[in-house]
C-alpha cells in the first residue's frame, strides 16, 4: 500500500480489513489449489506442475477464492474485477504487447485451463445481463420468432418479407405452432403474388441436421395448408447465430434448397424499418448485437484450435443459459453442425 494513499487511521483501517481478508481466504485458497494442482496432474499424464504452472495455478487459485467473497461481503462486480486481472496480466506470467488476440497466449490460456478469452468473456456478460436474454431462458427460439411476427406485422415491414425471399404484395403472417416442442416455432409468410410461401425455422437452441429439416418440410407440406403450400412455391429459411463453415443440408433441386438467414442479417434489416426506434425493436436490436458479439469473440477464438471452455466458467455459461449459444457459435465456426 502506497505510503501517500490516505490518512493514517484510513491506512490503519484497509491493513486491518486486509488482514481479515488474508484470513479468511487462506484454507479455501489452500483447498483450490489442491483441486487444480490434482486436476493438473490428471490432464498431464501424471507430470507435476513445475514452478511456472504452480505460480499460474496459484493466481487461479486466489482468484477464484477471492472474486465469491468480495462479492458477497463487499459488493464487487466480479464478473468485472476478472476481465479486468485479465486486461492488467495479473493472471499470466507476463503481459503480452499483442494483448489479448496474441495467438500464442490464447493458446497457453487454452492448453493449461481452458480459459475463455477476454473477448468471449466480456461478451458473454453483456448477453447474459441483457433483458431479453433472460425472458428467452433456455428456450431462445421463442423469443426470434415472435419478434419476426411481430416486425412482419408492421407497416413497412418489407425488408422483413424480403429476407424470407418474398417480394410481395404481402398478405398478414400466418403465425404456426406445429412441432413446437420437439424444433421450437417458426414463422410462416405468405403473399398474393404467385401465393408463394416461405418457411423460417429458427435454430438458436439447437441447429436441425439434414435429416430434421428435410422432416420440417415433409411436415408443413402436408400438415400446413397443403393445398396451398406445395413445393414450387415454397421458401425454406433457417435463421440462426450466424454462417456456418459447411453447407447445411447438400444441394439438391430449388423446391427443398435452404437459405440460412443470419442475426446479422435480421440486425442490418431492422435498420430499414420506419419504426426502427420502437422500444421493442431498439431491444430485439440490442440482444442481437450481444448475440453478434459473442458469435464474433468464438470466432476470432476459433482461429487458434479448439475453444475448450471448461470448469467454472462452463458452469457459469450454463446457469446463465448461455452455454448453448457458445457452443452453438462454436459448431457452426467448426462446420460439426
Amino acid at each position: 500500500m502506497p505510503e501517500q494513499f490516505g490518512s493514517v487511521e484510513l491506512r490503519a483501517i484497509l491493513e486491518q480489513e486486509a488482514r481479515k481478508l488474508e484470513e479468511r481466504i487462506m484454507p479455501v485458497a489452500q483447498d483450490e489449489l489442491d483441486t487444480l494442482v490434482r486436476t493438473f496432474i490428471g490432464g498431464n499424464f501424471g507430470r507435476d506442475p513445475d514452478a511456472d504452472d504452480m505460480a499460474e495455478l496459484l493466481r487461479l487459485a486466489y482468484v477464484s477464492t477471492v472474486q465469491p467473497i468480495l462479492q458477497e461481503d463487499y459488493g464487487a462486480d466480479t464478473r468485472s474485477l476478472w476481465s479486468d486481472l485479465y486486461d492488467r496480466g495479473a493472471l499470466r506470467r507476463h503481459v503480452c504487447p499483442d494483448g489479448e488476440d496474441c495467438p500464442n497466449c490464447t493458446q497457453r490460456r487454452r492448453e493449461q485451463y481452458g480459459v475463455a478469452p477476454v473477448s468471449l468473456i466480456r461478451a458473454v456478460d453483456d448477453l447474459i445481463a441483457d433483458p431479453l436474454h433472460q425472458l428467452a431462458g433456455t428456450d431462445p427460439d421463442k423469443i426470434h420468432t415472435r419478434m419476426l411476427y411481430l416486425l412482419a406485422t408492421r407497416p413497412g415491414a418489407e425488408p422483413i418479407w424480403s429476407l424470407a425471399r418474398l417480394y410481395g404484395p404481402f398478405d398478414g403472417p400466418d403465425a404456426s405452432y406445429w412441432d413446437k416442442e420437439r424444433h421450437g416455432l417458426h414463422l410462416v409468410l405468405h403473399d398474393s403474388m404467385g401465393g408463394h410461401k416461405a418457411l423460417i425455422q429458427c435454430g438458436f437452441r439447437k441447429l436441425p441436421n439434414t435429416d430434421e429439416l428435410s422432416e420440417l418440410q415433409t411436415t408443413a407440406l402436408t400438415k400446413l395448408q397443403p393445398s396451398f403450400f406445395s413445393p414450387d412455391i415454397a421458401r425454406w429459411n433457417l435463421l440462426t447465430l450466424g454462417p456456418p463453415a459447411s453447407s447445411l443440408v447438400p444441394p439438391g433441386p430449388p423446391e427443398t434448397q435452404w437459405t440460412v438467414i443470419t442475426v446479422d442479417d435480421v440486425r442490418d434489416v431492422l435498420k430499414q424499418l420506419p419504426d426502427a426506434r420502437d422500444p421493442a425493436v431498439r431491444a430485439y436490436q440490442r440482444y442481437l448485437d450481444r448475440l453478434s458479439a459473442v458469435w464474433e469473440a468464438v470466432h476470432r477464438a476459433s482461429q487458434n484450435g479448439a475453444l475448450g471452455i471448461d470448469g467454472k466458467y462452463r458452469r457459469f455459461l450454463r446457469d446463465g443459459n448461455a452455454l448453448a449459444t457458445v457452443e452453438l457459435a462454436d459448431r457452426l465456426c467448426n462446420g460439426s453442425v
